[in-house]
């Protein structure tokens, strides 16, 4: 069992913000990161089920579907998710519906660029940011990051550190993110690749002028 376990704070926002009332479609295609989610290469710790962690990771308009969810071990309430991107983005809020009352995360601890965090050591280095989640069972809340916290962002890592009844599982049926993306890895690094000189063009240039002087 996993051993993170820090004693509750009070029921208050006082490092964040939210929203309640979102109209519709605030956090659908045009502003989801979703889509630049590499689920192939995501991991949580203690799911109970293998790979399930990818199913809370839909579409806006699907936020409420109960159907497919993700749940920690029936002995522990801890997740622990690394969630890589394909490129560059810049969070902007997060959104996440627990399963019910009782079994809904209420403490999150999220960390940027971080792919070396595990259950021995994610009280010893500080959060990029925390957050006291409501159980948000309509999905009508977002939590809004520090951008300036947040931006260049390769990849996430989120510990629910327990749920609102203290039961001994967590669930939770979707996890949405807004923000921008700002860059694809591959491209970048094939942009860095055609500005750099080449030697091969070099010589045949420097060859060229030695023929003009000539």
């Amino acid at each position: 069992m996993s051993n993170c376990k820090n004693e509750h704070h009070e029921h208050g926002h006082d490092d964040h913000d939210h929203d309640h009332g979102l109209p519709e479609g605030y956090l659908d295609e045009e502003y989801s990161l979703y889509k630049f989610i590499l689920t192939d290469q995501m991991t949580c710790l203690n799911e109970s089920v293998p790979d399930m962690a990818k199913n809370v990771f839909k579409p806006y308009v699907e936020r409420l579907d109960q159907e497919n969810y993700l749940e920690s071990n029936d002995d522990d309430p801890q997740l622990l998710l690394y969630i890589p991107f394909n490129g560059d983005i810049k969070l902007k809020s997060i959104c996440i519906i627990g399963g019910d009352l009782d079994s809904a995360p209420r403490t999150l601890k999220v960390w940027k660029n971080k792919d070396n965090i595990d259950f021995s050591n994610c009280e010893d280095i500080q959060a990029t940011q925390e957050f006291e989640l409501d159980p948000n069972l309509g999905g009508q809340i977002e939590y809004r990051v520090k951008t300036a916290k947040f931006n260049n962002v390769s990849s996430l890592t989120f510990f629910v550190e327990d749920n609102w009844a203290d039961i001994d599982q967590t669930r939770i049926t979707y996890i949405g993110l807004k923000g921008d993306y700002l860059k694809n890895k591959r491209e970048a690094v094939k942009a860095v690749y055609e500005i750099r000189p080449q030697v091969a063009d070099h010589k045949t240039k420097m060859s060229e002028m030695g023929k003009n002087i000539m």
